[in-house]
């Protein structure tokens, strides 16, 4: 043969393939996953863009931090762990403490052995009596039964139970038997392993042999890229030399930039002969938030040979001040002179971060693939390329001044304290001193604008004044210096207010959620509001603000965030959270992608931040297929059910016992004479009279029948939801009222010929007034509803104290494009109804 005639002990090249150890395995779980997912993990990576690639890596090392770690306290991490029943925040009303102290409570504390516990025998065991307090809390009972213990000598009985490694008598529920069942899931982690670079640092305990495969492609990526910083280690001198980069900071120029060429304008040549001329023209605005710091035109060419020549637009915007959430846009707009008279229409745009998912500063050549339509201006509107030519095939080339090296990036942090202090050093700021008076000014503009309202530049200008004094005692008005736009016009403005962050109050939850909203893009800025919301919501609150929190990640500058971070190690360290965020993410996949079926980029972040999820939860990614498989088996046989509509090819099923429509309850004994019936307004306390066994029961029932009654009246004239009617209003046999079909909202009632069919904001009807009066005749100056309209006024006031958050909520869940909840003049219902003379004025 050929081959014998080689002579092998001669250096020739070769390459050797080989399956890694942990190949089938990965490929196995990535099966599982895409599963769970409804769509391949390697359809999915091979349309990951290197930013996403980068995420992908960054979150499967959060992923191994957040198992690392999950475990070392409390007991969130087991899968049903003890519910909180007290919340000690929360002050108890006035009337049940009255109540309480009426009625003698005491607490019955009863202990029992170890050996007993575990044999379930309570037989025997010791009870102390404490008397009740209205400020008494768990953890204040818990002392002041070991007080009541050392009293009574049973002092040494608990040493005795330390010294002999048992639980003391006065533990009421111990971890190790409640949770016995629950072991912690195994840790992944096995040794550790560092790689540093420049742009990003990975620390894994995992052995590389174990890692997926996309992470050893980002480690290779990243030796590739910078094996200068890898191969001279971690030292600060190494660090310190490091020349690969240059800050916005060391240019000493202003931004310049000019358009190239265009092509696919849209334009024909019958409408250029037609038009006495016909030109091209590129406008340029780079804004912050909603402040436009500089807009500049271009000149006019030929749409027949759309190709500039002139030099680079210089623009009046130095690059040390250009901030960090900086977005160009461009428009490119067509001129039209018929007969005398100008045209201008704009052919495309586009809105593209200055700074990309590195950080670092664009330069050089760009294409952009415009969009069609009307413009769209940030913070609201649409950021990034149509690299897919979703509506317009417009593509515009421009050009971007290059500078001495070709990553140029924001300032470090590290730079910016020390800039601040040699700022004031130059001139001392004069420190406003704020009096009762500007206090109080302060407050108002910071609830004009929590509740939706519009700032004045005035506004603006007094707030960021008092910037000290308001960074300690009214904290909430970061929102206000946040969407000033003195804020951003210089560096030495907002570069101090990233120092000032580090001393900065606790925001309110309202607030924090409003500065994850659109408005707010800067990354230090959202960084501090997702720390703070990581601090002030504990495990049991923080599954309340699950969906708000997706909604916020729609609102994030790139894939990889604080807000994504701290999402994923809730969950998994977290299985009520876990189960949450999972479900919730899955359910937004089936919205996020576009009318040709293909993936969107945010389907690829949602489903990335899953994947890691699942990754951390490899014991349950089987249990959460079988899952999803039953879904899609149930799906047939949902259809032949009678679902609630919410949109054209989606439905919801809730399922409530034991529960009745208004109509079915009038339609009872048949439905002739329905009609007849309606006149009637006693039918319904008939039917509760009927389900009660007993005047207690009876009496009972009314009870919940009014306290829901009063709920449901607030809910539907706050929330502005219309089309309530006798199908879509039910009540359980035990008297709970309740309303379902939420498809109106926020005012948007149905309409005949121009005239809206609800013409009251909340139902209460004479058959609802009969129930309330115990079946008795009312009027609208009797006791009973009298101590109604009391009633709504307290659950009102309840809401009203949390107004700011229902509205920032409200703001951030824009982003679920909902038809009704879409523009700012949707939200113009919900702060209607929101103040107290609008409530009271339709209640009385």
């Amino acid at each position: 043969m050929l081959l014998s005639k080689v002579e092998l002990t001669r250096p020739f090249p070769m390459l050797s393939l080989f399956e890694p150890e942990s190949f089938q395995n990965e490929r196995d779980l990535a099966q599982i996953i895409g599963q769970a997912l409804g769509y391949s993990l390697d359809e999915l990576e091979a349309g990951l863009s290197d930013e996403l690639k980068t995420c992908r890596a960054m979150l499967f090392t959060d992923t191994c931090d957040a198992v690392n770690s999950r475990g070392s306290e409390g007991y969130e991490h087991y899968a049903f762990p003890e519910a909180m029943v007290l919340n000690v925040s929360q002050p108890c009303p006035h009337s049940l403490i009255a109540k309480m102290k009426s009625a003698n409570l005491n607490y019955q504390v009863f202990f029992r052995t170890l050996e007993n516990e575990k044999e379930g025998i309570d037989i025997g065991a010791t009870k102390t009596v404490v008397e009740f307090a209205p400020e008494m809390t768990p953890a204040s009972m818990v002392a002041r039964v070991v007080e009541d213990l050392k009293k009574s000598g049973h002092i040494q009985d608990v040493r005795s139970a330390f010294e002999n490694y048992r639980s003391p008598q006065f533990v009421l529920r111990r971890k190790e038997i409640v949770l016995q069942d629950y072991p912690k899931p195994r840790p992944i982690h096995k040794f550790y392993f560092h790689i540093k670079s420049s742009d990003l640092v990975f620390k894994l305990l995992v052995p590389k042999k174990l890692q997926p495969n996309y992470v050893r492609a980002e480690e290779s990526r990243i030796a590739s890229e910078d094996v200068a910083c890898i191969s001279s280690g971690t030292s600060s001198i190494a660090e310190s030399t490091d020349t690969s980069y240059i800050t916005l900071w060391d240019i000493d120029e202003y931004l310049s930039m000019r358009p190239l060429s265009c092509s696919n304008m849209g334009t024909t040549d019958s409408e250029s002969h037609c038009c006495v001329l016909l030109q091209i023209s590129v406008d340029f605005s780079v804004y912050c938030g909603k402040l436009s710091l500089i807009h500049k035109a271009s000149s006019k060419v030929p749409s027949s040979n759309p190709r500039w020549m002139e030099g680079m637009m210089v623009f009046d915007l130095y690059m040390k001040d250009l901030p960090p959430a900086a977005v160009l846009t461009v428009h490119l707009v067509e001129t039209r002179n018929r007969k005398g008279k100008v045209e201008d229409r704009v052919l495309g745009w586009a809105n593209i971060r200055l700074l990309d998912w590195r950080g670092e500063l664009l330069q050089g050549v760009v294409t952009l693939n415009l969009w069609g339509g009307e413009p769209e201006y940030p913070p609201h509107g649409r950021i990034g390329n149509n690299d897919k030519k979703q509506g317009s095939t417009s593509r515009l080339v421009i050009e971007l001044a290059r500078y001495r090296s070709p990553r140029v990036k924001m300032a470090d942090r590290c730079q910016f304290a020390p800039f601040v202090r040699f700022i004031r050093s130059l001139e001392e700021p004069k420190r406003m001193q704020a009096d009762e008076l500007s206090t109080s000014r302060i407050l108002s503009i910071i609830r004009k604008r929590l509740l939706g309202g519009v700032v004045s530049e005035e506004e603006e200008l007094f707030v960021w004044n008092h910037r000290h004094f308001v960074s300690g005692n009214l904290p909430d008005a970061l929102l206000i210096i946040t969407e000033a736009d003195v804020t951003w016009r210089k560096r030495e403005h907002f570069t101090e207010l990233y120092v000032m962050l580090e001393e900065w109050g606790q925001l309110s939850v309202g607030t924090a959620f409003s500065i994850l909203g659109k408005k707010c893009m800067d990354p230090i800025i959202r960084s501090f509001a997702v720390t703070q919301l990581g601090v002030m919501l504990d495990n049991q609150l923080f599954p309340l603000f699950i969906l708000p929190f997706i909604q916020a990640l729609k609102c994030e500058a790139w894939s990889y965030s604080p807000l994504s971070c701290l999402l994923l190690k809730k969950a998994l360290c977290d299985y009520r959270i876990g189960h949450k965020l999972f479900w919730l993410l899955r359910a937004e996949l089936a919205n996020l992608k576009d009318s040709d079926g293909n993936v969107t980029e945010m389907y690829k972040r949602f489903a990335l931040i899953i994947e890691a999820y699942l990754r951390g939860n490899d014991e349950h990614i089987r249990t959460v297929v079988e899952m999803v498989d039953l879904l899609h088996k149930l799906s047939v046989l949902v259809k032949s059910i009678r679902e609630k509509d919410v949109a054209t090819e989606y439905g919801m099923i809730g399922v409530v016992p034991n529960c009745s429509t208004i109509f079915e309850i009038q339609s009872e004994g048949g439905k002739v004479g329905t009609a007849v019936k309606s006149l009637e307004t006693t039918f319904i306390n008939r039917h509760i009279k009927n389900s009660a066994v007993s005047t207690k029961r009876y009496m009972e029932c009314v009870d919940r029948f009014l306290m829901s009654c009063v709920g449901y009246s607030v809910a539907t004239f706050i929330m502005g939801i219309m089309d309530r009617h006798n199908d879509n209003i039910m009540m359980t046999h035990d008297g709970k009222l309740f309303h379902i079909d939420f498809g109106h909202i926020l005012g948007h009632g149905k309409t005949k010929l121009g005239i809206r069919r609800d013409r009251v904001p909340f139902v209460l009807t004479e058959h609802f007034l009969c129930v309330i009066g115990q079946g008795r005749p009312v009027s609208k100056d009797s006791h009973e509803v009298t101590k109604f309209k009391k009633l709504c006024c307290d659950a009102y006031m309840m809401l009203w104290e949390e107004r700011d958050l229902f509205l920032s909520l409200f703001t951030v869940m824009q982003s679920m494009e909902l038809p009704e909840l879409s523009t700012e003049a949707d939200l113009d219902q919900l702060k209607v109804c929101s103040s107290c003379s609008a409530f009271l004025m339709n209640l009385l």
